[in-house]
């Protein structure tokens, strides 16, 4: 009896131009079959070709592209088919592929906006908060994230804050927005207290 079974996938898909739509369909039907047999998949999406040392520039950044693409298409397809987010790297993964409709979805299928950490790099920054704010993510990245119930107080381990955070990463839209939704909580929190 086959109680586990592991799918890496994507970097040949990648390397022989394979149509990012069939190899995803592909993966998502395997997926939906081992699943309706019981049995647990853990996937590894495609790797970040980009990031091979002896592949030069230009070639390396069409192939970052390429890989970070399929990665987020799998994500997406693998989270529609039934896969269990929480407890896993897939919300750090997914800031990485700065794909916001991915990270939605995620936080919609159940993603811990506040999960912790599951090593380095991430774990210097303490929550996907802080780590969309390190990679540079977009103000929708980071409204999602609050939606979804993130800690705007989340510290990274030498103290310093979301907002903090994203005036040192030059992210002024972003500061902005944490710093309207920090004053927003606020006066919540007062004119709750005040009508109790």
């Amino acid at each position: 009896r086959v109680d586990a079974a592991v799918v890496l996938i994507g970097a040949n898909d990648v390397t022989h131009r394979i149509d990012r739509a069939s190899a995803v369909r592909s993966l998502e039907r395997t997926v939906r079959h081992l699943r309706a047999l019981r049995i647990e998949v853990v996937v590894g999406t495609c790797p970040d070709l980009g990031t091979v040392e002896p592949i030069p520039f230009p070639l390396s950044s069409l192939l970052r592209r390429w890989s970070r693409e399929l990665a987020a298409a799998q994500t997406i397809a693998v989270v529609e088919a039934g896969a269990r987010i929480a407890g896993t790297n897939a919300l750090y993964r997914v800031l990485d592929l700065d794909d916001v409709e991915a990270l939605r979805l995620l936080l919609a299928y159940g993603a811990d906006p506040d999960e912790p950490p599951g090593g380095e790099p991430t774990d210097a920054y303490g929550t996907p908060l802080l780590w969309a704010i390190r990679r540079r993510r977009s103000r929708a990245h980071v409204a999602a994230l609050l939606e979804a119930g993130a800690d705007p107080g989340a510290r990274t381990r030498d103290g310093t804050g979301a907002f903090a955070l994203a005036l040192r990463f030059g992210l002024m839209p972003v500061g902005l927005y944490l710093s309207a939704a920090g004053i927003l909580s606020l006066l919540a929190l007062i004119w709750a207290r005040r009508h109790d």
